[in-house]
């Protein structure tokens, strides 16, 4: 998804159809979202800085709406939120109108998020519910939001030994599908020994992928899932820190 010049919102439906609506029509997305027959699977919000006002006048006419029961939350099963400027107030003021029930990936690359502001956003109930997170641009400073998650990428201002540890933790007691995943990204992170020696763990390098073999600083680690038929292998990266639920050999 590339940066945008001027405001636009993409709808696509289940059954593949693309809508696309610019700038000058922006509130006829309105009509749009209240067809009674649409089913979409995808919400697409980009918008620069200069046209971000639109998204805030179409934030309160939607709100509005909803409000005086004219509108239904907005049903969809993936919400892309692509927008500047850097603060997330118009990100968390459009997720708040979603259907809390249908939404099951968020994606957000752009925003960063104050720590009252990702508190907030981690106890809203779309948040909750969602299985699927993305923040590319999050600069945030702790997991505890993204706990319940199944898949999650996520860039952190920093990373603590203690958050790897409980992410780790999360998916381990957890019985998730296969092809869950986490990755923690941060500028400097830290190492799986040192993880390790924390927590008491015995270090057992065992490479899954072949680059990963012989590389100093690499290592690999199998853990015990909820289902005896699963593991996850968390490896370290050269950017972070990565989990995967896979089929035991």
């Amino acid at each position: 998804m590339t940066h945008e010049n001027r405001a636009r919102i993409i709808i696509r439906e289940t059954n593949g159809t693309r809508i696309d609506v610019k700038n000058q029509d922006m509130f006829s997305i309105i009509q749009i979202l209240q067809l009674p027959y649409l089913k979409t699977k995808e919400l697409i919000i980009l918008c620069p800085g200069s046209e971000i006002q639109q998204v805030r006048n179409l934030i309160t006419e939607i709100s509005s709406l909803i409000n005086a029961k004219k509108l239904d939350k907005l049903r969809t099963k993936q919400f892309y939120w692509r927008c500047v400027p850097d603060e997330a107030d118009e990100f968390i003021e459009f997720l708040k109108l979603l259907n809390e029930n249908e939404l099951e990936m968020i994606h957000n690359d752009m925003n960063n998020f104050s720590s009252d502001q990702m508190k907030e956003v981690g106890g809203m109930k779309q948040w909750m519910n969602a299985k699927e997170i993305w923040l590319g641009n999050g600069e945030v400073s702790s997991v505890d939001q993204f706990l319940h998650v199944h898949n999650c990428n996520v860039y952190f201002s920093k990373l603590e030994v203690e958050d790897i540890w409980k992410m780790i933790l999360s998916f381990q007691s957890r019985d998730l599908p296969i092809g869950s995943s986490f990755d923690l990204f941060t500028e400097n992170p830290p190492k799986l020994d040192d993880v390790f020696k924390m927590y008491k763990v015995v270090p057992n390098h065992q490479p899954i992928i072949p680059d990963d073999i012989g590389i100093i600083g690499r290592h690999t680690q199998r853990f015990k899932t909820g289902s005896d038929d699963k593991m996850l292998v968390v490896r370290n990266t050269e950017l972070g820190i990565r989990g995967n639920v896979l089929k035991k050999d």
